[in-house]
């Protein structure tokens, strides 16, 4: 297991080996966020709303249940206006 703390310990994840794969669950507290993708990831939120976007595109809003894939190579942009996000992020 590994602990990852980005943006002054704002977003804080522990990556593990899952049954699907290398994956990481964390905990991001309301800011806004400009972070790369270095492989496709696919995400659930477990609790909580926010939105993302890339450059260029319009914001995508995702809140508990939700699952998406951002694509390899990108910067995303995070927005949690409320409360804290909980997440689950998968690497396929």
């Amino acid at each position: 297991m590994e602990h990852n703390a980005y943006f002054d310990g704002k977003i804080q994840s522990l990556g593990f080996q899952s049954d699907k794969g290398e994956a990481t669950v964390g905990v991001v507290e309301p800011g806004t966020y400009i972070m790369p993708t270095d492989c496709v990831e696919q995400l659930t939120i477990l609790s909580g709303k926010g939105r993302y976007k890339f450059e260029g595109d319009e914001w995508h809003a995702v809140k508990t249940g939700d699952t998406f894939s951002l694509p390899a190579d990108v910067e995303v942009t995070w927005e949690v206006a409320e409360s804290n996000v909980c997440y689950f992020c998968l690497f396929p």
